[in-house]
This record gives structure tokens, sequence and C-alpha cells, in this order.
């Protein structure tokens, strides 16, 4: 990496270690918040419903903030994704009705959504050809490191402090503040006079459909997750918040490092591109026999193993991304593939709050969730002669 890149890459590790602090503890805790905290508690089917219109407001926006950052100032946007992450944090905090919490829930699902799709948009416009695995690779790891310092502080507040869990919503409102001046320092690109039409070429592509699969498969698996695995964890395996916040912690850890190396092998050789069918049928194998083990050790060895999986999918459609748009309708594109990840994910967390009212163990919506990743997991598999030509295409761009 250059020396003059280094500053811009750190720029951009710093907000998204700041982005994926604050939105994590809302991951981890919010549903058991929901549920075991707030009077009266939660029922299954709401926190399925507000989960699910999170995401939902993030997937009716994806297409017009990468369409937006293509064309307007994108740290003014950034700047307004950041100032409603920090409504979102101050306001649950205070509000406690279902449908107060549904307006809030619409806050913080548009404000994740343009710090999902422009912030990463804006570094790939940037990124040079040369040890281009490495940044992508960096930028990620920065993020996870968000989630492995996250969780385990603010557990020992709430289990040791007895503090409230609106507590923990005050600490993300306090590093979204963080986020915002960030943001405000990263450099723009020039914006660029793009007709919707021109995106058309880009997305009728092959390869395309196969990030779009594997995308999609990861989504549904997240939205299920964010709904059931934290309460999964604490109310159906009995750990303490002390163990569900050190699991969530060497799970952000190990998987930062993993996508390090990731990012260092892919600048050797491009065809780690081919292992994104088997990542995705590993997490999902995996997330299939999470429901299933009950002790510390046992969901921590499961879910390492999981993680791989997600490392795998989640830096080769990275990579992907990165690599086969071309610069200028990078948000665009990116806005296009991402929206069936947030489709997925809708999906996933509406259908485990439906299944968990039926099935309260909730073994079968992690049966779902692993089972469309095995599947997605399997086309790409099934095409690895698409993935290869990719593949040696990313070689010649980094060999020039």
């Amino acid at each position: 990496m250059r020396r003059a890149d280094r500053p811009r890459v750190a720029a951009f590790a710093l907000c998204q270690f700041l982005f994926i602090f604050a939105n994590w503890l809302f991951v981890v805790y919010l549903p058991i918040y929901l549920r075991n905290e707030l009077e009266p508690p939660m029922s299954p089917e709401r926190i399925g419903v507000l989960i699910s219109v999170y995401m939902f407001t993030t997937l009716l926006l994806i297409l017009p903030l990468g369409y937006l950052s293509d064309r307007v100032s994108e740290r003014r946007i950034l700047q307004v994704g950041a100032g409603l992450f920090v409504a979102y944090a101050a306001l649950l905090t205070v509000v406690r009705s279902f449908w107060g919490l549904l307006a809030v829930q619409l806050t913080g699902g548009t404000g994740e959504a343009i710090l999902l799709i422009v912030l990463p948009a804006l570094l790939y416009k940037k990124l040079g050809a040369a040890r281009r695995g490495r940044r992508v690779s960096g930028f990620i790891a920065a993020g996870l490191l968000g989630w492995a310092i996250a969780p385990y502080p603010c557990a020992l507040l709430v289990a040791k402090a007895h503090l409230p869990y609106t507590t923990l919503f005050g600490i993300s409102c306090g590093v979204a503040v963080l986020l915002f001046v960030a943001v405000s320092c990263l450099e723009e690109t020039p914006p660029f006079a793009i007709r919707i039409a021109d995106y058309l070429p880009d997305i009728r592509r092959r390869e395309v459909l196969l990030v779009v699969i594997a995308i999609c498969g990861l989504g549904i698996h997240f939205g299920q997750e964010r709904t059931d695995f934290s309460l999964y964890l604490h109310n159906v395996a009995q750990l303490s918040l002390l163990e569900l916040g050190l699991l969530f912690s060497l799970f952000g850890l190990w998987t930062a490092a993993l996508t390090t190396l990731m990012g260092r092998l892919f600048d050797r050789n491009t065809h780690l591109l081919l292992l994104v069918g088997v990542g995705l049928a590993l997490s999902g194998g995996m997330h299939i026999v999470t429901a299933h083990v009950r002790t510390f050790g046992l969901v921590l060895g499961v879910r390492l193993l999981h993680t791989v999986g997600d490392v795998i999918v989640i830096f080769c459609y990275s990579m992907m991304v990165a690599s086969i748009f071309p610069q200028q309708r990078l948000g665009g594109n990116s806005g296009f593939t991402y929206l069936f990840r947030a489709t997925g994910a809708v999906v996933g967390a509406a259908v485990a709050g439906q299944l968990d009212k039926v099935f309260p163990s909730l073994q079968v919506s992690f049966a779902v969730a692993g089972g469309a990743m095995i599947a997605c997991g399997a086309v790409l598999l099934f095409n690895w002669r698409t993935l290869a030509r990719v593949s040696r295409g990313m070689r010649v761009v980094e060999g020039n």
C-alpha cells in the first residue's frame, strides 16, 4: 500500500469501526431489552416486526442512496446518516411504546442504510489496483474490531453494575456523535452525471447474479440472527450476559484476524474467490448446529466455524463489488447488490418472528436460515467456472 493511501484508508476504517461499534449494541441487546426489560415485555411477533421494519426501511432506501451517492456530495449524505443514528440511539433510551418504537426503528433504518451503502462505495471509488485485497480487508476488519470491543464491556455494565439496557443505547449515542465528526473529515470524489439507464449493462451479467445469490443467502441468515441469536443464547441456552458479551467479543477478534488474513492471501491468489460457495455452506451448516448446543464452550466452537464461512462470503462479496463495476457507477451498483442482502434480512427476520410463535425453542428458524445459505452455496459451487473467470479478471486488474 502506498504511504499516501494509508491515511485515507485509516480514515475510512475509523468510520467503519465507530459505525459497527454503535450498531452492534443494538443487534446484540435490543431484542433482549424488548423481551426481558421493557414493561410490559414485547411479544416475539412484535419483536420480529420491529426488526423487520428497521431492515425494510434500509431496503427501500438502498437503490436511491446508491444512485444519489454517484451524483451528489457523499460527505453530506454520510453526515445525515450519522446524525440519524445519533437520534436513533437517543430515542431508544426514552421511547417505550410499540408504535413509538416503530417510528424509532424507521429513523435507525434510514441512518444505517446511508452508512452501509455510501461509506464503502466511497472507499471503493478511491481504491487503486495494487493490494486491493489488503485495503478492503482492513476496512472490514476495522468494523469487526468494533464488534469485538463493544459487547463485553457493555455486558459488564449491565450484569455487574446493574445498569439498565438503555445505558448501552446512550453509549451508542456518544459513539455515533464521534462517527458524525469522523465522516465530516472524509475526502470526496467528484460527482458524475449519470442516468439510471447507464447501470443496466453493468448488472446484466452472470457474475452479478452470483453476487446477488451469495448476498441474499447471507442476508436471510443475518435477519434471522438479528431476531433470534442473542435471545437464543440468553433465554434458551441460559448463558449469562457476561458470557454473551464475551462470546461476541471473541467472535469479533476472530473474524477481524481472519479477514486480515483473507486480504493478504487474496492479493497473492485471487482464486480464493472460488471458496465463496464453500463459505456459504459452512456458515449455513454451523448455523443449524448452533440451535442444538447449550454450553458456552460448544457455542463458541460452533460459532467460530460458522464465522469462518461468514468471513469468506463477506470478503469475496466485497472484492467482487469493488472490482467488477465501473468506478463512476460503484455507488448505484453497490446499492443494487446490497438491496438483495437487505431483502434477505427482512425476509429472515419476518419469518423468524412467525416461526418463533409456533416453535419457541427457535431451532426451526435456525434450520430454515441455515438451509437457505446451504442452497445458495450449492448454486455458487455449481457455477465455479464463472467465478474462476471473474477471479482471472481480478488478477489482471491487480497486475496493471
